[in-house]
């Protein structure tokens, strides 16, 4: 039903055409809530990481930003609707949402990636690995999305990955930091990327909206300015500090 009404807006949109915002103006939709990336300070204002970036890709079209609130459920419905030009939540969209809209690259990922043996089909069935470096801590939102698994914590990677040649467990939900790397010198497993637990912060866009995703992945792209932002929240670097072994 809820895929059926995001079609139903989709099409909406297509068929309408509604201008969000005012004329020379970036009206972001997002939902107020979240330290320290989007939230009101002393004085009532909305402020956080999230906003900043919004402001940059306000500075990079040469537009005025413009920010409304709303509920979380509501921003996809707002963004189909062009009640707002462009959503900065703190989820991911889920599945049935994809289909009607575009996504930047991460703004933020604290997220655990599955990867199982190359060899076999994947499966969510059995028992999993989950590696928490020190670091890299298991959140309350990654507890949350593990609750339907049956797993194990490991502080070394490579014990986790013995135990996953040799059967013990199905798969390992890593560190997205570490993946690359790893998959790199470990060609005998693969990542199931569309299957992750944790935090993975997106922009959203109307499907199609190629200019504007465009600008926004540019910007995320900049490590400088990433780096920058993190810093200025005082947020862990998103690069891995530690070695994936440590113990």
């Amino acid at each position: 039903m809820r895929r059926q009404i995001l079609v139903v807006l989709f099409f909406m949109f297509l068929v309408i055409g509604l201008s969000a915002g005012e004329e020379g103006a970036l009206t972001v939709g997002t939902s107020v809530g979240v330290k320290p990336f989007i939230f009101k300070d002393e004085q009532g204002k909305i402020v956080g990481l999230a906003i900043d970036l919004a402001k940059a890709i306000v500075k990079s079209l040469d537009l005025k930003l413009k920010i409304k609130n709303f509920t979380e459920d509501s921003l996809i419905p707002a963004l189909l609707t062009s009640m707002v030009d462009v959503v900065i939540g703190t989820y991911y969209p889920d599945e049935e949402s994809l289909q009607v809209v575009d996504i930047s690259l991460p703004y933020y990922d604290h997220s655990f990636v599955l990867v199982e043996r190359s060899e076999e089909p994947y499966t969510l069935e059995g028992r999993f690995g989950v590696v928490t470096p020190v670091d890299y801590p298991l959140t309350e939102k990654a507890k949350e999305g593990l609750k339907d698994f049956s797993w194990e914590e490991f502080k070394d990677v490579e014990r986790a990955f013995n135990d996953l040649q040799g059967k013990k467990i199905q798969g390992i939900f890593l560190p997205k930091p570490y993946l690359e790397s790893f998959l790199s010198t470990h060609t005998e497993i693969k990542a199931i990327e569309d299957v992750f637990v944790g935090e993975r912060y997106v922009v959203i866009v109307r499907k199609g909206d190629a200019k504007l995703l465009e600008t926004v992945n540019k910007l995320l792209e900049d490590k400088e300015f990433i780096q920058s932002i993190y810093e200025k929240w005082e947020l862990q670097s998103p690069q891995p500090t530690t070695e994936t072994t440590t113990q």
